[in-house]
């Protein structure tokens, strides 16, 4: 009987037990199936709540010069030579320079490199095209456009180019830092657009050609010139470098690229001005205006004499202008109007009728001083023409066909007439 007990006890504490080990099995595998189900609905909630309004104000308060600086290396894989725009497709000319371009991209990058200086990366899409001056803004030498996908388009003056009236490399240069800061540096589009070309021809080393050759423009076109510290003036080029160099006579700072970085640091373009000269802004506009001047009239000194010796050809007295123009060329190698001079020298040759002599002159002004001339095309004219009259017309064509690009309807009226009679 006992045993009987015994057993039925046994039974049912086996039942029990394992009544018991299902339901702690049962919790466990709840438990493991927590531990892997992803994150709770409170959990995604809360990663995407907003941060708090300290961080906020934090983040808004971060001045662009704070943001971490592209490390990315130089590249050139993203620049793109898209070709020519304009009427003179096809010929040499345009073609040549063309190339040029295109061999110039990784100098003139390496340019913005030596000089530490902003350089494109391979996150940069730059296309530069050939455009004609027509299309450009009377005082300017290239164009800068941003797209929506963030291509940068830069059009490059054809006719400087292929007149070789300006260094290529410096050209290119220029157009690409200007176009950089002004996609990366917020700022700097803040400034008047005469003081970002400033900024961007100094750098590169462009400022040194432009400056002698806007003065030779103002002069042709009997122009005073209006600069200016509040607007482009009639020379934003010649203004913008003029900037530069009134800020970097009148301030403690060290160099252009420091010079830059005080702007991009600034509130705004009046108050920089203030705080690193040190001068109320209306007195500045004052005494940039005394700069200019005094600055220009230093650098036409020999104007005067230069003219009084072009009246004398205008007047047909080669005979007696040709050893002023030699004398001019010798004692004043360093003057804006050496160019000009050697140009004029070769035209009273040709006039004479020494037209071997006038070749040679013409040739050592557009191979060794196409940069300090603003006669390229009259210069490619009388070459042609000298050619002609001494039977090479072969030569004569192509420099006719050269001259033709320049943007003078007269004397690209002459020249049709004159290409016409080499077809017949």
């Amino acid at each position: 009987m006992k045993k009987t007990i015994f057993l039925y006890l046994l039974f049912i504490l086996c039942i029990i037990g394992l009544i018991l080990m299902i339901v702690f099995q049962k919790r466990q595998s709840q438990s493991v199936a927590q531990l892997l189900q992803p994150q709770t609905e409170k959990q995604v909630e809360f990663s995407k709540e907003k941060p708090t309004l300290d961080i906020e104000d934090k983040v808004k308060n971060i001045k662009l010069s704070e943001e971490p600086k592209i490390n990315l290396p130089p590249s050139t894989e993203g620049i793109q030579i898209s070709g020519y725009e304009g009427k003179y497709g096809g010929y040499e000319p345009i073609m040549k320079a063309l190339e040029k371009v295109e061999v110039s991209i990784p100098t003139s990058v390496r340019i913005l490199i030596d000089n530490k200086l902003f350089y494109p990366t391979s996150e940069d899409r730059i296309i530069i095209k050939l455009v004609d001056r027509k299309t450009l803004d009377r005082n300017t030498i290239y164009y800068i456009s941003s797209n929506m996908d963030g291509t940068i388009e830069i059009g490059l003056d054809a006719q400087i180019v292929a007149f070789n009236s300006m260094p290529v490399y410096e050209h290119i240069s220029s157009a690409i830092l200007e176009s950089l800061l002004e996609k990366r540096e917020k700022t700097f589009l803040k400034l008047p657009k005469f003081a970002r070309l400033g900024f961007a021809l100094t750098l590169t080393g462009l400022n040194q050609y432009v400056d002698g050759m806007e003065v030779l423009k103002m002069e042709k076109n009997n122009e005073k010139g209006d600069f200016s510290l509040i607007s482009d003036g009639s020379h934003p080029l010649l203004n913008g470098s003029l900037l530069i160099k009134f800020l970097l006579d009148k301030t403690n700072v060290n160099s252009t690229y420091e010079l830059l970085l005080q702007f991009l640091e600034g509130e705004n373009y009046p108050s920089t001005l203030e705080k690193i000269t040190l001068t109320d802004f209306s007195s500045l506009v004052t005494e940039y205006e005394r700069f200019c001047k005094s600055y220009l009239d230093k650098m036409t000194e020999q104007s005067s004499h230069f003219f009084s010796i072009i009246s004398e050809l205008r007047q047909l007295k080669e005979e007696e202008a040709i050893p002023k123009l030699e004398s001019f060329v010798r004692h004043y190698p360093l003057d804006i109007h050496y160019g000009e001079t050697l140009y004029y020298l070769g035209w009273a040759n040709y006039r004479l009728g020494n037209y071997k002599e006038a070749e040679n002159i013409f040739i050592n002004l557009l191979n060794n001083y196409s940069f300090v001339t603003i006669s390229h095309a009259k210069a490619h004219y009388f070459l042609g023409k000298c050619y002609e009259l001494r039977g090479f017309k072969t030569l004569a064509y192509y420099e006719y066909k050269f001259a033709s690009i320049e943007d003078n309807e007269l004397l690209r009226k002459v020249i049709s007439n004159k290409m016409s009679e080499f077809e017949k």
